[in-house]
């Protein structure tokens, strides 16, 4: 399983094409809009099976039809991507000499993507908003 945040980003920094870079275990995809101006910056790692046993999550109804969603994951795990979302900001914004103005790792999504039939059973949501 895989588990990835994404992050808006604020700037006026613009590309051509699609952009996708592997660093080691670590997955970066930059989203544009129409105009090429990069809106967004997923990051993605590979669970090991030890932290994607701790990844689930279920959606419950009680007798009056209320829901309870329930979600159990790994800090660790969400806790290294953002350190690499805020090194990815930090060196950007100097690179490009203040065009990157902000990612946003502080209000991520946050995806579970499940890679077998037996990780597609373990959630029942996939997306949400941290």
């Amino acid at each position: 399983m895989r588990y990835k945040l994404i992050a808006r980003i604020e700037g006026e920094v613009y590309t051509r094409e699609a952009i996708t870079i592997q660093q080691g275990a670590l997955l970066f995809e930059f989203v544009s809009d129409p105009s090429g101006k990069i809106i967004e910056v997923g990051i993605s790692t590979q669970l090991p099976d030890e932290a994607a046993r701790r990844f689930r999550s279920s959606v419950a109804q009680d007798d009056q039809g209320r829901l309870t969603l329930n979600i159990e994951e790994d800090l660790g795990v969400r806790e290294t991507l953002v350190r690499e979302l805020q090194s990815l900001e930090a060196n950007l914004a100097f690179a490009l000499m203040g065009a990157l103005r902000k990612v946003r790792w502080d209000d991520a999504r946050q995806e579970l993507i499940p890679e077998t039939p037996s990780e597609e059973n373990t959630i029942a949501v996939r997306g949400l908003m941290c």
